[in-house]
């Protein structure tokens, strides 16, 4: 069963919102998404670089998902820099699975997708998480990169300098997907 929709106007995170205004203006009028050669981090607002990230779509032949760009938010979120790497390399099976699923989504639907899930880490510190993950389409028409919007933060406030989601021993605890309605 699909997920639910949201509208783009209800995403709670201005951060994400942003985001997707900037990704809707990649697009040509009418397009449905915007090509991936058309995307130019550098005219991105110097305010949301840091919270983003650029993979590949999962591979046809293998599922692989490379990691191609992480912002500096991102990366200290993360507690690692993926860019270059492939993240089954770097992300526990668990995550792992979390994160492919969700960029396959976006790949099958050739959407944006809006998901919150909740991580508990070591000592007992949770982590809430909102991303929004925006397909950019090859000239085939296919979906070939995914451009993420990431916004982590700690709900220990004591904290939430900390907050490492690659831990070994992170666990999803609770994730909500939606489609986003343009």
């Amino acid at each position: 069963m699909p997920p639910a929709a949201i509208a783009a106007s209800d995403l709670p995170e201005i951060l994400l919102r942003d985001a997707l205004d900037f990704w809707c203006r990649l697009g040509d009028a009418g397009a449905a998404a915007p090509m991936a050669d058309r995307l130019d981090l550098s005219q991105m607002d110097r305010r949301l670089l840091p919270h983003l990230a650029l993979t590949t779509a999962p591979a046809e032949k293998d599922g692989r998902i490379l990691g191609l760009f992480i912002g500096s938010a991102a990366a200290i979120a993360v507690g690692r820099d993926i860019a270059g790497r492939y993240l089954d390399e770097v992300y526990p099976p668990a995550l792992y699975s979390t994160a492919y699923h969700f960029l396959a989504l976006i790949a099958q639907t050739g959407r944006p997708v809006y998901e919150t899930f909740e991580i508990g880490q070591d000592a007992g510190q949770r982590v809430m998480a909102a991303r929004l993950g925006m397909p950019l389409f090859d000239h085939r028409g296919q979906v070939s990169r995914i451009l993420l919007a990431l916004h982590y933060r700690s709900c220990d406030r004591a904290r939430s300098a900390g907050v490492r989601i690659l831990q070994e021993r992170s666990r999803l605890r609770h994730q909500t997907a939606h489609l986003v309605e343009l």
